[in-house]
């Protein structure tokens, strides 16, 4: 089970051990039995109307969670959340305005039945409550870049219960007392603090949980401290009160004791957490070595492959010349004496030469596609496109195409390749056209950190079964039928990738293909 596993089903087993709790109180009350509303360990009655308010809170946030599975749970849960809200409210003003509204009455006419609810319910449990029922409603609601509400109203409702707790623990009544009927009760704090805790982990993914769910060594140091901060007060609180039954009755005593534990805990979590990322570093660096030693292999690798390709297609090339002016020259010396067989043999092998020529071409034109491009720098796609336009004019002219395209922006590249890349899609398109005229579309639109520029056309369309092959080097999905080696797109696609991008495709047969690639944005101050 991962971390975000543990948290959620933390946060389930908190919200129904409230339920738990919320639901044997109001049992108490409707049987009337004392023993479900006195609640160990101060033996204190918890109001009806404080029970309920927990156990809407708890439904509230279980309806929440179970609502993509139910329909209708997730207004139960609000409805839920918006009653606490209320009963908070008028618990609040009630004692403000020094008026008993009685809304416990409702239910327990009973006044011995009720207990200490015939008095209006603590200032700082409807202050909790508001809080809670507050960080409920806002549970979907979200500020600015990723933060989120409710999160900080019910880190508001866990602190107010943890102090009235360390109060308890450290015998400092001023932390969860005012008077006799504007208490705490040590019960109610230990409830509202393991209901802070469900909704809290509720939204595991997000905001400041987010951070809690992490499998790296930040998740483990929050988990940690944050599990120091809610341990360490309650236990050395508690040591405080059995300092008389271990045999150290002089307080004094028991203060340095705990003084010095809390000076020594700490420094221990923190250099726990340094000895983690002592090691973290050191695997770092060992990584990073290992990385820039690899860069520099594969750069070594690269230059050497680009020298062989440029090498072999040199030494390629002289042979292929060699065999085809050969040829030609046996053919014109001795023509009329073959006969027809020959001459067919004879063309074929010329032929043969001639398409070897211009593979070799094309395989240093996809070799040195990715060289020198390790800076990027500003490039105009609409000066590309225009280039690109002028280059393929007498194919434009004589398919009859027509080329369009919207305003384009400038991105990170390189001049020379964005105008080889737009020239071999608006090739393509006119090579693979159908029936009708081409027509080429070129547009671009941003998203998010870079452009996605789309180029469509009308042509015969791509069985998208073979939509990758297409990006392949020298596969022709239609044979021979086409002249040319099969390496445009692959070669487009390598530049895109080279300049950091994306680039696939969708097509139809019969009804023309669009072409989608991605170009990174222009960073500030970008180089022109």
């Amino acid at each position: 089970m991962n971390i975000r596993a543990y948290l959620q089903a933390a946060s389930q087993l908190a919200i129904w051990i409230v339920m738990f709790f919320a639901g044997l109180v109001l049992i108490g009350f409707c049987l009337d039995i004392l023993v479900l509303k006195r609640l160990p360990p101060v033996e204190v009655v918890v109001q009806a109307k404080t029970a309920a308010m927990f156990l809407l809170s708890g439904l509230a946030i279980a309806c929440i969670r179970q609502s993509q599975r139910v329909t209708g749970l997730w207004y139960l849960g609000k409805v839920s959340a918006v009653l606490v809200l209320f009963f908070a409210v008028t618990s609040l003003l009630g004692h403000y305005l020094h008026m008993n509204i009685g809304l416990d009455q409702i239910l327990f006419s009973d006044g011995a039945k009720i207990g200490r609810s015939l008095h209006n319910q603590a200032p700082i449990i409807a202050l909790t409550f508001l809080f809670v029922a507050g960080g409920i409603l806002a549970i979907d609601l979200k500020w600015g870049r990723d933060t989120y509400p409710h999160q900080y109203l019910i880190l508001a409702a866990s602190a107010l219960s943890q102090l009235s707790l360390v109060g308890y623990a450290f015998g400092m009544p001023v932390l969860y007392s005012s008077d006799r009927f504007t208490y705490l009760a040590s019960p109610d704090a230990l409830v509202f603090l393991l209901l802070s805790l469900g909704i809290f982990l509720y939204r595991y993914d997000v905001g400041l949980t987010k951070v809690l769910a992490s499998e790296g060594l930040g998740g483990a140091m929050a988990r940690r401290v944050m599990s120091m901060c809610v341990v360490l007060p309650l236990l050395l609180g508690s040591l405080r009160q059995a300092g008389p039954d271990i045999g150290w009755p002089d307080t004094n005593m028991v203060l340095i004791f705990l003084l010095v534990l809390t000076i020594w805990s700490f420094p221990a979590v923190l250099f726990w957490n340094c000895v983690k990322l002592d090691e973290i570093d050191s695997a770092r660096a060992m990584y990073q070595r290992q990385l820039e030693h690899t860069v520099d292999k594969l750069a070594r690798i690269n230059a050497e492959l680009e020298q062989f390709a440029s090498v072999a297609s040199h030494d390629l090339k002289e042979p292929l010349r060699s065999i085809s002016n050969s040829l030609q020259l046996l053919s014109r010396r001795y023509e009329g004496k073959f006969d027809q067989d020959a001459n067919q043999l004879m063309q074929y092998a010329c032929d043969g030469a001639y398409r070897m020529h211009n593979l070799v071409n094309d395989l240093l034109i996809y070799a040195r596609v990715g060289a020198e491009d390790g800076n990027l720098v500003l490039c105009d796609c609409q000066q590309a496109v225009d280039e690109s336009i002028d280059n393929l004019k007498l194919a434009i002219e004589d398919s009859g195409a027509t080329i369009t395209c919207d305003p384009l922006p400038k991105v990170l590249g390189n001049q020379a390749k964005l105008v080889g890349l737009f020239q071999n899609l608006i090739a393509n398109a006119i090579k693979f056209r159908g029936d009708e005229s081409p027509v080429v579309h070129i547009s671009a639109k941003k998203k998010a950190s870079e452009w996605l520029f789309v180029v469509s056309d009308n042509g015969m369309g791509i069985d998208m079964e073979f939509a990758d092959r297409a990006f392949v080097i020298f596969k022709r999905l239609h044979g021979n039928k086409y002249p040319g080696t099969g390496i445009g797109l692959a070669v487009c696609r390598k530049i895109v990738e080279t300049f950091g991008g994306k680039m696939w495709l969708q097509s139809e047969i019969g009804k023309g293909t669009t072409f989608y690639f991605t170009l990174p944005e222009p960073r500030q101050n970008s180089g022109e």
